[in-house]
């Protein structure tokens, strides 16, 4: 068994506007890794997430499952990548990163 480092993910901004916060985190990966599975859960809905510039399209989702996104990202850069969300709650966001 090898003890390796897991992916951090640092809080870069948050900000609420006209009921929706929007959050920008940094996700890097100390080991290098080269995948990354991210799991996002909060308790408004997710109106919009957006993926180094790219955003999803959250329209094949019902508006009651838009509280949860997963999602893959391959061939992981060094410098990691960034995460904004856009959420109809303030209530803690949690986004887990394996």
């Amino acid at each position: 068994m090898v003890a390796l480092a897991a992916p951090t993910v640092t809080l870069k901004s948050d900000s609420m506007s006209g009921g929706v916060r929007t959050l920008r985190v940094q996700v890097i990966s100390p080991r290098h890794a080269e995948n990354a599975s991210v799991q996002v859960e909060a308790q408004g809905e997710i109106v919009a997430a957006v993926v180094d510039g790219q955003p999803f399209d959250l329209s094949a989702f019902s508006r009651s499952a838009r509280h949860r996104l997963q999602f893959n990202y391959y061939g992981l850069p060094d410098r990691g990548f960034e995460l904004t969300l856009r959420v109809t709650s303030a209530a803690p966001v949690k986004i887990t990163v394996q």
